[in-house]
């Protein structure tokens, strides 16, 4: 059955491929591979179908509003799914950083922020994932309305990280757009020029540091 699962896998039947999968699971004694392949499998078709839809909707046509809708209740029915397999792998291995993580995330996605905070925890205590955690953690606070909860998430996490790679950017962005919340304008253009004497290309930086400038 895992054969055949895989030939599918490899034409990009994915309908069919995600239903070997489950086929397989079911006598395989929980091999988790097996499940999340299956999942996986059914991430691509519905990435497929929404892509599809996205592609008419940019050509036109009379059907155009009832193809938005259509586009908009895949989207949500995707992230309600990830949701749901998500929660059943946490069940099954509750002590799995991992799965807490990427369940914090989807929970994230679909803007249950206060839901996501305790898998985010329980999460960063991981030190492979602890930063990303931590990122997603401090969002979650943002979203809530909670500054200083996030102000103290993300500095904290920007303290442990030395290079300026994409994750410190990203960090340091969240934490100019917090600052500048809070009306804190001073830090909020300290993290900004930051960014700037990095990377001059990162997103709306550069304007946003110049005009600073020129505001004087």
């Amino acid at each position: 059955v895992k054969k055949i699962a895989d030939l599918y896998e490899h034409l990009e039947d994915w309908n069919n491929c995600a239903s070997y999968y489950d086929y397989a699971f079911s006598p395989s004694e929980a091999d988790g591979t097996l499940q999340r392949k299956a999942e996986d499998a059914r991430d691509k078709l519905r990435a497929e179908k929404i892509t599809v839809l996205q592609n008419e909707i940019d050509s036109g046509g009379d059907d155009v509003e009832d193809k938005k809708a259509q586009l908009e209740e895949l989207r949500i029915a995707s992230v309600d799914q990830h949701i749901a397999e998500a929660k059943e792998r946490v069940e099954h291995n509750p002590t799995d950083p991992q799965l807490r993580f990427d369940l914090g995330t989807h929970l994230f996605t679909a803007g249950e922020y206060r839901e996501a905070i305790p898998h985010l925890q329980k999460a960063k205590n991981n030190p492979h994932i602890r930063i990303r955690s931590m990122l997603m953690l401090g969002r979650c606070y943002d979203q809530m309305k909670m500054c200083d909860l996030a102000v103290g998430t993300l500095t904290e996490a920007n303290g442990e990280l030395f290079a300026m790679d994409n994750t410190k950017k990203e960090m340091l962005y969240n934490l100019g757009l917090i600052h500048e919340k809070m009306e804190d304008m001073e830090r909020s253009l300290e993290c900004f020029k930051e960014i700037y004497n990095a990377d001059y290309g990162y997103r709306d930086v550069a304007k946003r540091v110049e005009e600073s400038y020129a505001q004087k």
